[in-house]
């Protein structure tokens, strides 16, 4: 049984049953697995492909981002190792990101926005006041804040219904999160707090820029008449593919050809995230979306079904098969 395996093994990969288990496994080791043995496919065949064939296993997709103390290359996400390969000579014609998507397909992804927000107090012992003479809204960062999360929440609730994006395969769905909060100190709380920060996360949609992110919640915050600092730390834009019709019909043809029905789109709520097939379309490699997926079955153990990952493995070999066996069109 699962349940009674020590919580050491969790990070050991297994076959049980019909199924692959291990951290890491359902995103997105499932999807390695499934191009290295659809490349090695493609090399015991002996074919003889006009174009070359990259496979690229590469770091730092999950989303992090380096801030404060939280510092090095741990902290490193949102295509830092396809971004690394794709500025440093290794390029393709096309591409296509094996991250999990249940095999359905997508080319269009949000973007990110993530920015750091700070108010100030007064920070002096909160006892033998009196809250006429000091108002908490004014020495205490912390209540501040508050008045300005109910704004930040306010202003999502708004964004994430005016800017949905119709894209080809979808809408797309945009967020807004308050991810994490620090204020005060926790062994001194009989002081007002002088300091108060939240971090806000934003995913937008390929026709919002960072810059318009910026500007609306300064126009959201600033009429609260509260003194706060805003730092963007972060910002990607969205893409929708551009030129992905020859890589997309190959896809269709091939999944009709292979299992007898037509490929269906990413759903909108898995296909509103940011992966690697942004840092393609931003950097001109027209590029596509489709992957096996599992699921996490605890805190630290994924698992994914053996044929899900033989399903897209024949998928990526006859795909490859195809385009690298193209003749390149003339450019310009």
């Amino acid at each position: 049984m699962v349940g009674n395996i020590e919580p050491e093994a969790d990070l050991k990969g297994r076959i049980v049953g019909n199924r692959v288990q291990g951290l890491g496994i359902s995103n997105m080791k499932g999807g390695v697995a499934a191009f290295m043995i659809a490349g090695k496919a493609l090399k015991k065949s002996g074919i003889k492909l006009r174009g070359d064939v990259i496979l690229a296993a590469v770091v730092g997709e999950i989303s992090r981002t380096p801030i404060g103390p939280w510092q090095s290359q741990d902290y490193r996400g949102e295509g830092t190792g396809t971004r690394h390969l794709l500025t440093h000579g290794m390029h393709s014609d096309y591409a296509v990101c094996a991250d999990g998507s249940d095999m359905n397909i997508v080319w269009t992804q949000t973007g990110v926005v993530q920015a750091k927000i700070t108010t100030f107090g007064r920070a002096e012992a909160a006892w033998g006041t009196n809250r006429s003479a000091y108002p908490m809204e004014k020495v205490n960062a912390i209540v501040k804040m508050t008045k300005i999360i109910d704004a930040l929440e306010r202003w999502g609730a708004e964004f994430e219904q005016k800017h949905i994006y119709n894209s080809p395969t979808g809408p797309l769905l945009p967020k807004a999160n308050i991810g994490a909060i620090e204020g005060g100190a926790p062994y001194r709380p009989n002081y007002f707090p002088g300091v108060c920060s939240i971090y806000f996360d934003v995913r937008i949609p390929p026709h919002v820029r960072p810059v318009t992110i910026k500007y609306e919640l300064e126009q959201a915050l600033d009429k609260l008449g509260l003194d706060y600092e805003m730092d963007i730390y972060k910002s990607l834009l969205g893409h929708e593919g551009k030129n992905v019709e020859p890589l997309v019909q190959s896809a269709e043809e091939i999944y009709q050809y292979l299992f007898g029905e037509k490929i269906k789109p990413e759903t909108p709520d898995r296909a509103s995230i940011w992966t690697d097939t942004n840092v393609y379309n931003e950097l001109g490699i027209p590029a596509i979306k489709i992957g096996p997926r599992g699921r996490r079955i605890s805190a630290r153990n994924e698992e994914i079904e053996i044929d899900v990952m033989v399903k897209a493995a024949q998928l990526y070999a006859l795909m490859a098969l195809d385009i690298c066996s193209r003749k390149r069109p003339r450019a310009g």
